[in-house]
């Protein structure tokens, strides 16, 4: 592989791995610092400028593989078609037609797949960021409701449940002494009936 696919091949890892922790199932307080870390070169102009300069160069390596592909598999079915009307054994033509092909494949998948998951990776950073913000606005609204809460409705509130706190322990005594009642009729009661 050449010395620009390499580099491809490593941005496509870094990718990946960049995709896994971000998708990861952090708790907040570790995926916020995560995203915060990530997002940080990409506040930058500069770096914004290089890597769309470096995505055009990943695109132009995949139309050229494509169109080595292209002209590989017309080779290759050339050379079958005329093999199949010479008598000769051409198979070592063949192999190199074949290993050309896998190689320009290799390199298609390589730059094509380092430029979907930059694009898939874009738009996942930016849906985590969404989430995470909606979760902080959540709770945030759940902390003020909280500390918003009327302290004199809070007092009504605190007296309506000490009333049905008691309101049950009458209930329990009241059930207590029913039981009571029942079991002394129960043992008055003549066995024959």
């Amino acid at each position: 592989m050449s010395l620009f696919l390499n580099l491809v091949c490593g941005l496509m890892f870094f990718e990946m791995g960049l995709f896994s922790a971000m998708t990861i199932p952090f708790p907040p307080k570790i995926r916020k610092p995560i995203l915060n870390i990530v997002s940080l070169p990409f506040k930058s102009i500069h770096f914004q400028v290089a890597y769309k300069c470096i995505l055009g160069f990943i695109l132009i390596l995949f139309i050229d593989s494509v169109n080595k592909v292209i002209k590989v598999s017309s080779d290759l079915t050339s050379f079958d078609s005329a093999a199949s009307s010479a008598l000769g054994n051409n198979s070592v033509d063949r192999t190199d037609i074949l290993l050309r092909r896998f190689y320009a494949q290799r390199n298609m998948y390589i730059c094509g797949f380092t430029l979907f998951l930059t694009l898939i990776l874009s738009r996942t950073y930016a849906l985590v960021d969404e989430v995470m913000v909606l979760k902080e606005q959540r709770y945030s609204k759940v902390a003020n409701s909280a500390d918003a809460a009327d302290p004199e409705e809070v007092s009504k509130l605190k007296a309506q449940l000490v009333e049905k706190e008691e309101n049950i322990q009458i209930l329990k005594k009241q059930a207590e002494h029913l039981s009571k009642d029942y079991e002394e009729l129960i043992a008055k009661k003549p066995k024959n009936e």
